[in-house]
């Protein structure tokens, strides 16, 4: 019986296993990701190398593919290389983005771009379809589709060298007809490393890094019915804020993580702390992982790059928070290693650094 007992539980084990994904083909940080209904998880990107160093080599146009069953992730059609880029599935494709791409060799002078250019990878004919091209360049945003429209939220144009622009307008795109055009609104805030899901009719844009170059724990919310801007709940003051901030929404609940490293999710205009990760992580990506679970991707924390995804199984809506943590001293004065003064990567904290590279992992 005892043996029967551990066959089992080995096989419940090799089950359980089969569904997390394996690790990364590449370890990568601030990188496009996204998954369907049916369970097919897609990556995109990101950055390999040391943070705030960019070269040609480091940033990726790679394109993989996994769903439950694989042993490894499958390599699908490359496309430009980018970090930052926002890559999403519909039932038109999977779509990315914008991003930025480094244009030096590694240990030369950083020279580097946001793109202007969206595509749509067509499972048919394994290829990339161009999109029209942004109005402006843009990277350090982040992206949803609510109904048929494509929204592209917040970020900045790097230009090289030092010449930077932070965006004061969103984008949008109806995905419904294939003469569309992007399309300009004007937005409340200029913030850029932030989160954007939607739930219902309404989008979220979550946290990141405003023109001042403070991390904000601001939450803004959009109706896509009306057009119109409302001030959504903060998130919880914790390390880094809502900086490199990922969010998914799954089963009709909307949930997010940070460097914290605990899983958040909002009830009734509350983030409540339900789950924590056993690697935290930022500037990473969170993506459905089927009934009752999500699965976190990529990132980095002080240890360094994240390869290996980690599953997360979801507590039940009504499920007490986790009990609440004392905030460091960093959170509670509102501040931390990479806002404005605080770190000698941000503005105005070293006569050498670039605003392309000032606490800059999501570009």
């Amino acid at each position: 019986m005892k043996r029967l007992i551990a066959l089992l539980l080995g096989s419940l084990t090799v089950i359980a296993l089969a569904d997390a994904p394996p690790d990364l083909p590449l370890p990568v940080a601030s990188f496009g990701a996204a998954a369907t209904e049916s369970g097919s998880v897609y990556i995109y990107g990101g950055h390999s190398g040391v943070r705030h160093k960019y070269n040609r080599d480091e940033v990726h146009g790679d394109f993989y593919h996994w769903q439950s069953g694989l042993k490894e992730w499958e390599a699908l059609a490359k496309d430009e290389p980018a970090q930052g880029a926002s890559l999403l599935a519909t039932d038109k494709g999977v779509i990315r983005v914008g991003g930025m791409a480094a244009k030096n060799a590694k240990g030369e002078k950083q020279d580097l771009w946001s793109s202007e250019t969206a595509a749509r990878y067509d499972a048919a004919d394994k290829t990339w379809h161009p999109l029209p091209k942004l109005p402006e360049r843009r990277s350090s945003h982040d992206s949803i589709v609510i109904g048929d429209t494509l929204y592209v939220i917040g970020g900045w144009a790097l230009l090289g060298g030092s010449d930077t622009k932070w965006h004061k307008t969103y984008l949008t795109l109806d995905l419904s007809k294939t003469d569309a055009n992007w399309e300009s609104h004007e937005q409340p805030f200029e913030r850029r490393a932030l989160a954007v899901y939607g739930l219902g009719n309404k989008l979220y844009a979550i946290g990141g890094m405003d023109s001042d170059e403070s991390i904000t724990n601001v939450v803004s919310v959009l109706d896509t019915t009306t057009g119109k801007w409302s001030d959504g709940p903060e998130l919880p003051k914790a390390k880094l804020g809502g900086f490199g901030f990922a969010a998914v929404a799954h089963e009709g609940r909307l949930f997010g993580s940070g460097a914290a490293g605990t899983l958040v999710e909002l009830r009734k205009d509350v983030w409540v702390p339900i789950v924590k990760l056993q690697q935290p992580r930022y500037f990473h990506r969170l993506v459905s992982g089927g009934a009752g679970k999500l699965i976190a991707l990529g990132g980095e924390n002080r240890e360094g790059k994240k390869s290996t995804p980690e599953v997360i199984d979801l507590p039940a809506v009504d499920s007490k928070p986790l009990p609440e943590e004392p905030a460091s001293k960093e959170a509670a004065a509102g501040g931390h290693p990479h806002s404005k003064g605080g770190s000698p990567h941000a503005k105005g904290g070293n006569p050498h650094a670039k605003p392309e590279a000032a606490a800059a992992t999501k570009s």
